[in-house]
């Protein structure tokens, strides 16, 4: 028996039927599978991974890391000492060893909150410049009994043509 979705049971008329349709097999899927198989030799061993050191092979895959013994880094004194080999050389071999000698190495740069700490400070001082100008402005403006806004009145008026024209002259 076999319920369907709506309720209805169904009876098979024979039970073939349900057998028949489990044993239907796709032939041509099944010669694939069946070939596949047969071409599979005896055992097949996985290979352990082989680990490999050093060597001259360059490649991505052959990547040294320090401290193995191979030594794959160039020196700058390496190169000065080829350069001093010959004598044409000679001068810039010179050169760089003065150079070499007259770097030195750069101090570690300060934190950000460090960094930026300073900067308010010095912010603050060029503020404090900045605003120390007008200290004797504001004393005498405290100081004085009276004010009068605005205190350079500009002049409204538009000058005349003929004030233009004795100017131009």
């Amino acid at each position: 028996m076999v319920e369907h979705s709506n309720g209805n049971i169904v009876v098979p008329e024979n039970d073939n039927d349900l057998m028949d349709s489990d044993n239907e097999v796709n032939e041509k899927p099944h010669t694939v599978l069946l070939e596949a198989i047969s071409q599979l030799g005896g055992k097949q061993r996985v290979k352990p991974p082989t680990r490999k050191e050093p060597s001259l092979q360059v490649s991505e895959f052959h990547l040294v890391k320090r401290g193995t013994g191979f030594k794959s880094d160039v020196n700058v004194n390496e190169l000065v000492e080829v350069l001093g080999q010959r004598s044409s050389h000679a001068k810039i071999g010179r050169k760089l060893q003065s150079i070499q000698k007259k770097s030195k190495t750069l101090r570690k740069p300060l934190e950000k909150n460090l960094s930026e700490k300073i900067q308010r400070s010095l912010g603050f001082e060029n503020v404090k410049k900045e605003l120390g100008k007008w200290d004797a402005v504001v004393h005498k403006n405290r100081s004085s009994d009276s004010l009068s806004f605005p205190l350079n009145q500009p002049d409204s008026r538009l000058p005349t043509s003929n004030a233009l024209i004795a100017n131009w002259k």
